[in-house]
């Protein structure tokens, strides 16, 4: 059996996981992860992937760093041509990148 959480478990962690989102501009998101890694991860369980055959945009995930910067699972950060940080006192920021 690979997940060994009951019920009440799975509710407490999918609550935490929503309480996590950060609704943001579409014009500087990043590139939605691949459905298959979003699988691997485990995140169908909790949130809707998008339909791709109707066009619906999946997820998009981040972490944050210490810095507040948003970075991709592999550690770079989410965009080449925004610096996107975020912070629980003001939420989401980007600001372009000069150059």
């Amino acid at each position: 059996m690979r997940n060994r959480l009951d019920k009440s478990r799975w509710r407490n962690l999918a609550a935490n996981l929503m309480r996590q989102i950060m609704y943001d501009r579409f014009t500087v998101a990043h590139e939605p992860l691949l459905r298959s890694l979003l699988i691997k991860a485990g995140f169908q369980n909790y949130f809707s992937l998008g339909n791709s055959e109707q066009d619906e945009e999946p997820q998009r995930v981040a972490i944050v760093d210490k810095s507040s910067n948003l970075r991709g699972f592999q550690g770079a950060l989410v965009n080449d041509q925004f610096h996107l940080t975020y912070s629980d006192d003001i939420s989401s920021h980007a600001e372009k990148i000069k150059g």
